[in-house]
């Protein structure tokens, strides 16, 4: 059994991305969680798929959470130029569209082979809590990655079951990719389903769109800096196969 690599990629030195909880002595200014880019040896972003992205970031990611603090609580976003897709840490799981999780049965990414293990789903939820329910997800934090055989096993450090998860009708994309707004969970901060007329109800700040496939996957997320006020709410799970996006970290940093 081999454990993928955490190698920790160079640090960036472009200005603050993100902020989150303040930490503070009486000796210091405050601390604020930070997304800082990683950049590669000529000074540019570090792009890469997500493993990739985990081994530069040294299991580092920024977690989905601190990117809603940023990008949907504040308007800072807006200084940056352009688009910018960003890995979050964690991993969305969920079952073909129509279908459901079973009972003692390993969870895997069929486009991928990527495993989520029953053992392990069962050490952080009861079975009652996502088996045969429709429309579920489980919001996973991966605590590492494993290789058995050639199959790559997902080790998670926390599961949050998710019930509801806006699948979409409309597809937006030829793969069969589809997008639904929905109202933000409050553990996972993934859209969930609400009925039409209480999702007009709902404040700018509850209500975000999930981007996911009609196939069942383990699929990593991608959150980050978009010039659209609606896509700065986006939240894109539709698979493992995506590549390119950028890799960052969190640091503490004191606050200006």
């Amino acid at each position: 059994m081999g454990h993928v690599s955490k190698s920790v990629g160079p640090t960036g030195t472009l200005s603050s991305l993100a902020s989150g909880p303040y930490r503070s002595s009486s000796f210091q200014k405050p601390l604020i969680q930070t997304i800082v880019p990683l950049l590669d040896q000529n000074g540019r972003v570090t792009k890469s798929n997500y493993l990739a992205a985990w081994n530069h970031s040294g299991g580092n990611l920024p977690p989905n959470r601190l990117f809603h603090e940023y990008f949907a609580l504040t308007r800072r976003w807006t200084q940056i130029s352009g688009d910018c897709p960003m890995w979050a840490k964690e991993l969305l799981v969920y079952p073909d569209k129509y279908d459901v999780f079973k009972s003692g049965a390993d969870f895997s990414d069929p486009a991928s082979g990527w495993t989520l293990k029953w053992e392990d789903i069962v050490k952080h939820l009861a079975a009652s809590e996502f088996v045969n329910v429709t429309n579920a997800g489980l919001f996973v934090t991966p605590a590492d990655f494993c290789l058995e055989d050639t199959k790559l096993i997902v080790i998670p450090e926390s599961i949050v079951p998710i019930v509801g998860l806006s699948r979409g009708n409309a597809r937006v994309h030829p793969s069969g990719c589809s997008e639904e707004w929905g109202h933000l969970d409050g553990s996972s901060l993934i859209p969930i389903q609400v009925l039409p007329g209480l999702f007009a109800l709902l404040s700018f700040e509850e209500r975000g769109y999930l981007q996911t496939t009609d196939l069942g996957a383990i699929s990593p997320i991608v959150r980050g800096a978009y010039v659209s006020t609606e896509r700065a709410r986006s939240i894109m799970a539709i698979g493992s196969c995506v590549s390119d996006v950028a890799v960052a970290t969190v640091e503490l940093r004191e606050a200006v």
